[in-house]
């Protein structure tokens, strides 16, 4: 169930996405990679935000006409654009699914099986091997000209006109929700569409490099604070004191402003350094402070968490968010090994079913011998596995359509109510 405050302000909508992301996490952790319910949770994720936009925009009082439709227009576009390829990219599976099931129906209507029986098993087993094959094909096609133009990938320009405080903060609210539908996109894009790994900058790092969403300097940075700031917490016992006279004039806190002059692009990239430089240096010396002269917790706004609700420096959205990006970046390098393809959990699992299906079939074809194969072991496990391989890729795959599906009509829903809500200001 969502939290009613993630739809009435700002912070509740980023602590919604956190939670979000860290329960996906979770979710990845304890299934097979890219299996059909991490994709399912992932799509549910991104539903969810879709909604909870659409309900905050309703209590921001924004003005009506302003950019700030059209910037939520363009990002539902997006949604909608990508959601059609995923959805083609799926119901194409379906001569796969066939050519699958036609290999047990064969062996079904047989109970002896026989050299020419095995060779005709084997022959359809090529042909499935082919349907998956020219499914790979079809859908990386299908990137190359629908997805790559839309560039999907981690926003960290914040330029003068997408100041992300603009239009009572609905500017920031539209910048994490775009850099985490890129992420969920991206995920369900690998699993049931088509992976170009290495290739892809997203997935390779795309925010690295960047001091905003989710490089390894905020991570390491926010991650080494928010384990300082528990230590003290928990060896102080909320003991109150304080720095007066000459540190807390000077405000040592993480700067999470980004102004027009302070652009951190400026002066060959020195303001971007510096920004990086006074964030780090104000986690050491803090350090030092408690350590060597005296720590005012719970009272020091740094300790207690300064970044918190901020979408720059060490935010818990941004920390969630890049540590999931991280561990499914490394779990495709892992186990793609530089391969492109359909990473789906079970579309690769039917497809090593089919495999040690033919492996098992040569094996027996070679012996040139008549056997009753649902009474030998190993070919009755490879049949059954074969089939319930096949049979949860299908029902996984019209579970994902029927959600689409059901992701479209709250795409056209939100749309509609947002521009009544414009027309009957």
């Amino acid at each position: 169930m969502m939290d009613p405050s993630s739809s009435n302000s700002v912070n509740g909508f980023y602590t919604f996405l956190t939670r979000g992301i860290d329960d996906l996490e979770r979710v990845f952790l304890s299934n097979n990679f890219m299996s059909i319910q991490f994709l399912q949770r992932a799509l549910s994720l991104l539903r969810s935000c879709h909604t909870q936009l659409t309900l905050l925009v309703q209590k921001l009082h924004l003005p009506v006409g302003e950019k700030w439709l059209d910037e939520y227009m363009d990002e539902s576009s997006k949604l909608w654009e990508v959601c059609h390829v995923l959805k083609s990219a799926i119901t194409s599976m379906e001569n796969y699914h066939s050519a699958g099931f036609n290999l047990t129906s064969s062996l079904d209507t047989h109970h002896y099986l026989t050299p020419h029986l095995c060779r005709q098993v084997i022959r359809a087993i090529s042909g499935c091997c082919r349907e998956a094959v020219g499914l790979g094909e079809e859908n990386r096609a299908l990137m190359e000209t629908r997805i790559e133009p839309l560039s999907l990938c981690f926003d960290e320009k914040v330029s003068v006109e997408s100041k992300l405080n603009g239009f009572n903060g609905f500017r920031g609210v539209l910048y994490a929700m775009r850099n985490v539908s890129s992420l969920l996109l991206m995920i369900l894009l690998c699993g049931l569409v088509y992976c170009s790994w290495p290739e892809s900058n997203f997935l390779r790092g795309g925010y690295e490099g960047c001091l905003f969403f989710g490089s390894g300097l905020m991570i390491s940075t926010a991650r080494l604070h928010q384990r300082v700031a528990a230590e003290i917490g928990r060896i102080s016992g909320g003991r109150p004191g304080i720095l007066e006279t000459r540190i807390e004039p000077l405000s040592l806190c993480f700067d999470e402003k980004v102004s027009v002059e302070s652009k951190l692009n400026g002066f060959n990239g020195f303001r971007g350094v510096l920004y990086a430089m006074r964030n780090v240096s104000s986690l050491l010396l803090m350090i030092l402070l408690c350590g060597l002269v005296y720590c005012s917790w719970p009272e020091s706004n740094f300790l207690r968490g300064g970044f918190e609700g901020c979408l720059f420096f060490g935010s818990g959205l941004m920390i969630s968010t890049a540590r999931l990006h991280q561990r499914v970046a490394a779990e495709i390098g892992r186990i793609s090994g530089g391969q492109p393809g359909i990473l789906l959990y079970e579309f690769r699992r039917s497809k090593t079913a089919v495999e040690e299906l033919r492996g098992e079939l040569e094996r027996r074809s070679s012996q040139g011998v008549v056997v009753e194969w649902e009474k030998e072991v190993g070919m009755r496990e490879r049949v059954e596995t074969l089939k319930g391989s096949f049979g949860i890729l299908r029902s996984g795959a019209e579970n994902i359509v029927g959600q689409l599906d059901d992701f479209f009509d709250e795409i056209v829903e939100g749309r509609k109510k947002l521009l009544d809500f414009c027309s009957h200001r």
